[in-house]
């Protein structure tokens, strides 16, 4: 949820009281020049209460409102409420994504290192 003057803030029942930092790191098949887009990954950092789902984001990175996520060039840290709160990271239909809850506690950071598998290569394929 965006405040009004665009920053990021909590619902009244939900407090940033951890931190999640979390290194992306992808095997890529094609040297530098033969790829496009580098090391981007899709984020998704989200948190439910009740039936209510509520999407966290990385300041400073590119953000999407309409499909709740963020674009990371390979780390990032997000603020999150307190309790448990799912991350998942894509890399496009070459990479398996990677999912999991995230348990936290107030005033803990928990680093996640996710290692994204590539699993065909398409353009080789044609």
């Amino acid at each position: 949820m965006k405040d009004h003057d665009g920053t990021l803030c909590f619902p009244p029942t939900l407090s940033a009281g951890a931190l999640v930092i979390a290194s992306v790191l992808a095997t890529l098949p094609r040297p530098p020049e033969a790829r496009a887009g580098g090391r981007t990954a899709r984020i998704t950092l989200m948190a439910k209460e009740g039936d209510q789902a509520y999407f966290f984001y990385a300041p400073a990175l590119p953000r999407f409102e309409r499909d709740p996520h963020f674009c990371c060039p390979g780390q990032f840290a997000a603020g999150v409420p307190a309790g448990k709160v799912s991350l998942r990271v894509e890399r496009g239909p070459e990479y398996v994504p990677f999912t999991t809850e995230l348990p936290v506690s107030d005033g803990q950071t928990v680093q996640v290192p996710v290692q994204l598998t590539h699993w065909i290569d398409m353009n080789e394929r044609g």
